[in-house]
This record gives structure tokens, C-alpha cells and sequence, in this order.
């Protein structure tokens, strides 16, 4: 089985989108950065199926241009993921316009607390053969009923999730003109569930608060992983497996 980078990852945390800011990026060769001046940053996003989309970015400091600069993998230089004995090249993407160079790949058939492993492989400078994470067990989203009232606000719980150390709560509308404010919370998996207070149901200004309200509750179970002391400037490693539940929000 092979890696394939015609699938771009599923919408990763916010956290982790913020990790580099929406500007032009520099980038350089990694063959002219050492390992101990190299960061990598990697989210891998399982589905319900248990298919996974990791992506990675490598960088390091440019202090005279305030800013991050994104390794270019060449010279040999290369990431490589594992999952047990199974083992694919990560493949390069360039985002347009903004100058980052990511590395992709996708693993199917994750049940669960597997360890995936990547490994940043050079010709001429030292290896950081070991980041890892283990990948959390499914989560199930549930709720007292799929029509909710805005008045009443709403309560989701879940079950699953184990090798999680916290979950991700997102709901958003999906129509095509927003019909609800967008709602984000982070909490411990132990908690169980999270109540949505009426007032942050609020309806956008423009929408017409007297229609139904289609919405999108999603839950991510996340697990942070770590990343080979090879490299000196750090990182992070962040496995989510999500559940998503269809709702209808009435005045």
C-alpha cells in the first residue's frame, strides 16, 4: 500500500491551524538546517472508518525576518510514517500562496491504540528517526434528541475516545449562509459531555431567527504524542479521531 497526497487532511483544531500565520512564508533546502534547528509539527485526523490523513511541516527560526521558515525536503532528506510493520514516504504538497512545504499521507484501518510513528530520515545530518502518537479508540456523539431549541440550548455526550486526553467540541451551521454563531470548547474526555448554553446559540446578524437552524456537532478525541529529542527546536505531534452528529436548532 502506498501513500497517496491527492487527499487533503480533514479541518484540523484550531490550535494546531494557528501554529503559522495565513502570510507569505520564507522556505529553505533542509539540507542547509541541522536536525538541532529543526522543528516539526504533525496532525493526524482519523474518521469514523478509521482512515487517517497525517500531515507534517518542518521549520525553523529566521529571527531577521520574524517569521517561521518551512523546510523544503530535498538532497534525500525524507518522512516516513509507520504504523506497525506497515510503512509509507510521506509526499510533498506546496500550499500556494503562502510558501509552506507540508508532507501527506494516508493509513487506513486504525482500530485504535496503534502507535504511528514518524521518522525524519537524512543523508547528511542526524536522523530523528522516532515521533510518535498513539491513536485514539472511536468516539460516539449522542444527544437527547436531534431537534433542539435554541431557548433550551443543548447537551452532548459521548462515549469512547479512550487514549484521548481531551475532546474538541465544534458546532457549526450547514447551510450555506450561516444560521448560528460558531461554538468551540475543549474539555477532558472524562467529563463525559458538554452543555451548550442558549446563549451561545445566537443567531448572526442577517439570519432570520424564526427558521430552523441545520447544524453540525462535531466531536474530536484528542491525543498529543512526542517528538524525537533529535530535534532542537521542538514540536508537536496531535492525533484526532472525530464523530460528527446532524441537528436542527428551532427558535
Amino acid at each position: 500500500m502506498s501513500a497517496t497526497a491527492h487527499r487533503h487532511p480533514r479541518p484540523t483544531p484550531a490550535a494546531f491551524v494557528l501554529l503559522f500565520a495565513l502570510s507569505a512564508c520564507d522556505n529553505v533546502a533542509s539540507s542547509e538546517i541541522a536536525t538541532s534547528e529543526t522543528g516539526i509539527d504533525v496532525y493526524v485526523q482519523v474518521d469514523p472508518a478509521g482512515e487517517a490523513w497525517a500531515t507534517a511541516k518542518l521549520s525553523t527560526d529566521n529571527p531577521a525576518l520574524l517569521e517561521v521558515t518551512y523546510l523544503n525536503l530535498e538532497d534525500g532528506d525524507h518522512l516516513d510514517l509507520a504504523v506497525g510493520a506497515r510503512r509509507w514516504r510521506m509526499e510533498e504538497q506546496l500550499l500556494v500562496p503562502w510558501g509552506i512545504y507540508q508532507y501527506v499521507a494516508t493509513v487506513d484501518d486504525l482500530a485504535g491504540g496503534e502507535e504511528l510513528v514518524i521518522g525524519y530520515q537524512r543523508l547528511h545530518d542526524a536522523d530523528a528517526p522516532g515521533t510518535r502518537v498513539r491513536i485514539p479508540a472511536p468516539i460516539a456523539l449522542e444527544t437527547a434528541s436531534t431537534t433542539i431549541s435554541r431557548r433550551d440550548g443543548l447537551r452532548l455526550t459521548w462515549l469512547g475516545g479512550d487514549g484521548a486526553d481531551r475532546v474538541a467540541v465544534r458546532i457549526r451551521s450547514r447551510s450555506q449562509s450561516a444560521c448560528v454563531t460558531p461554538v468551540d470548547h475543549e474539555v477532558e474526555r472524562s467529563a463525559g459531555g458538554l452543555t451548550v448554553e442558549p446563549v451561545e446559540l445566537a443567531v448572526p446578524a442577517g439570519a432570520d431567527p424564526s427558521l430552523p437552524c441545520p447544524l453540525l456537532a462535531e466531536v474530536t478525541a484528542l491525543a498529543d504524542g512526542r517528538v524525537d529529542p533529535a530535534f532542537g527546536r521542538g514540536g508537536t505531534i496531535l492525533a484526532g479521531r472525530s464523530r460528527t452528529l446532524e441537528l436542527t436548532a428551532t427558535p
